[in-house]
């Protein structure tokens, strides 16, 4: 539900990075950065709303199970779509503040991509070495499952 006001705020700071921000132009770096993602947001925040309207059709015992946590989530998703259209690109006017670093000059993101590329590169370079792994991965993962349902549950003692 937080997706659509962390996608603005990025987006935001995408446009801080090629313009600083002054006095002068922040609402239109607002605008602008808010009126090219928000649109996008909002329908993709519309569609998981909508995603639960089948479980509105549940009957008897599922359906008044299920009835609750569709109505919660209905209803949050389209406050959260509603929300990120109207209050965060304001709320971002108003708070967001600062130089912004670009990408390649922040520590933290060059701490993850020096972590992230050499793995990267390594499964790129062994495709098939790595859909062998990945294949073997699945294949213990079936193990298991072929002994789900054989557990020895000893008798109670009925003497006790």
């Amino acid at each position: 539900m937080i997706d659509g006001a962390i996608v603005m705020i990025e987006n935001m700071h995408k446009h801080m990075e090629r313009t600083p921000l002054t006095k002068e132009n922040r609402w239109k770096i607002v605008a602008d950065s808010a009126s090219e993602v928000g649109p996008a947001l909002f329908f993709s925040l519309l569609i998981i709303t909508v995603s639960f309207v089948p479980v509105f059709t549940l009957e008897a015992q599922e359906g008044r199970m299920f009835a609750p946590l569709a109505f919660t989530k209905t209803y949050a998703m389209a406050a959260a779509a509603a929300l990120a259209i109207t209050l965060v690109p304001v709320l971002m006017g108003y708070f967001i503040r600062g130089k912004v670093l670009p990408e390649h000059k922040n520590p933290v993101n060059r701490i993850l991509s020096a972590v992230y590329l050499p793995g990267l590169k390594t499964v790129l370079n062994f495709p098939k070495l790595t859909l062998l792994f990945a294949l073997g991965i699945c294949v213990l993962g079936v193990w298991p499952l072929d002994k789900l349902g054989s557990e020895f549950i000893p008798p109670l003692d009925e003497g006790i």
